[in-house]
């Protein structure tokens, strides 16, 4: 049988867990949008070199 203590240890233990997933999923999504900021950076760049060149 599970001792109170160990139950409260694995509870707080899949806590963190789960924490810590939503953490790298809200990492991943600010890579995401920092990416797609880079992509519209460069295209501001190339439009910005193209009007200055014609």
């Amino acid at each position: 049988m599970i001792s109170k203590e160990e139950k409260n240890v694995e509870l707080t233990t899949n806590i963190k867990v789960k924490n810590i997933k939503e953490f790298e999923e809200h990492i991943d999504k600010a890579q995401s949008l920092l990416e797609e900021l880079k992509i519209e950076l460069n295209n501001i760049h190339d439009f910005k070199f193209h009007i200055e060149n014609n």
